[in-house]
């Protein structure tokens, strides 16, 4: 089912009205030399509460490792692990967090470590239009705003300094624009020569014929992706990604010069939204709760089901655009 083009409910982001929780690659061994804590926050981003922690335990702040950032406007719940070496102190519940669980293992965290984030949102809609559970699943897989702080991704800049945030918002911002005029053109549509991935993989690959895939995008094993520009980025053989490539980064090498942080990857163009559930509070309220794949927005997903074609306007304008009835 194709999102209406008139809103279907409105939705604010606050604490209350957003949850989320992250479930890992792996399960935790419960023994090791690494102490991990899941961690309940609210209006803290990652970086504030690894302060907190870290302030807390003793533990240096380059020690304490996260697996994903997660919304600062959210009640979100997270890992957070360590060294027990590093410890001073027994870590604790504090200002703003929760120590949910306490646990270790034999590693630490990485980025990237998370397999799925699970959501639950309180929206707001019409007495008399009730939300239905056959929402669209599938939708573009833009970054969100969050990944751009004050940086505006619709005029990317060359990052001016080596640094792994500047450089990396630059590949985000040149991944929207590629996914913003391939969606406008052609939606959900393959090209010839397109590479595929695998839900949270990072290989690429080709198929002989796009026959091989299954029609249910919702439930295909194989993803399209687009470009992160980089000095090791694999292109794809299709006339739209070569054409983008020439106007907007012509010279892949330059990104050489920032070293092993600017290599380049593909990230998928379209995601599913798994595990969709709607429970209603009351007349005017429902709870939506759904699973995204590790780097996918929520907020683009509901920005998606309000408005299909919110994309069209300045992005650090999507959500309240989006949101608004």
């Amino acid at each position: 089912m194709e999102p209406m083009s008139e809103p279907l409910f409105h939705f604010t982001q606050t604490p209350e009205t957003f949850l989320v929780e992250e479930e890992l690659l792996y399960p935790i061994s419960g023994t090791g030399a690494f102490r991990f804590c899941m961690i309940e926050k609210r209006g803290l981003s990652t970086v504030q509460l690894k302060k907190k922690v870290s302030e807390q335990t003793g533990v240096p702040l380059r020690w304490i490792k996260h697996a994903g950032l997660k919304d600062r406007m959210a009640t979100a719940r997270q890992w957070l692990a360590w060294p027990k070496s590093r410890e001073r102190h027994a870590p604790e519940s504090g200002d703003q967090y929760h120590i949910l669980l306490q646990t270790a293992h034999h590693r630490t965290l990485h980025i990237g470590h998370v397999a799925q984030n699970h959501f639950s949102l309180l929206v707001q809609h019409g007495q008399n239009t009730p939300l239905c559970e056959n929402l669209a699943r599938v939708f573009p897989n833009f970054y969100g705003t969050q990944r751009f702080a004050n940086y505006d991704p619709d005029q990317p800049l060359w990052p001016e300094r080596k640094n792994a945030f500047l450089v990396s918002q630059y590949q985000a911002a040149l991944f929207n624009l590629y996914l913003r005029e391939r969606w406008k053109q052609s939606r959900l549509t393959l090209h010839e020569g397109d590479l595929f991935t695998r839900t949270n993989g990072k290989r690429v690959f080709k198929v002989q014929s796009t026959d091989e895939l299954k029609s249910d995008l919702s439930t295909q094993p194989a993803l399209p992706t687009g470009p992160l520009p980089g000095y090791k980025m694999i292109q794809a053989e299709t006339e739209f990604e070569l054409r983008f490539l020439q106007r907007h980064c012509p010279d892949l090498e330059r990104f050489r010069q920032f070293g092993k942080i600017a290599k380049g990857a593909r990230r998928p163009l379209w995601v599913s939204a798994n595990n969709l559930k709607i429970q209603s509070i009351d007349t005017r309220t429902s709870k939506l709760a759904f699973s995204l794949p590790s780097g996918s927005y929520a907020t683009i997903y509901i920005s998606y089901l309000c408005n299909s074609s919110f994309y069209e306007k300045p992005q650090l304008d999507w959500p309240q655009y989006a949101f608004k009835l």
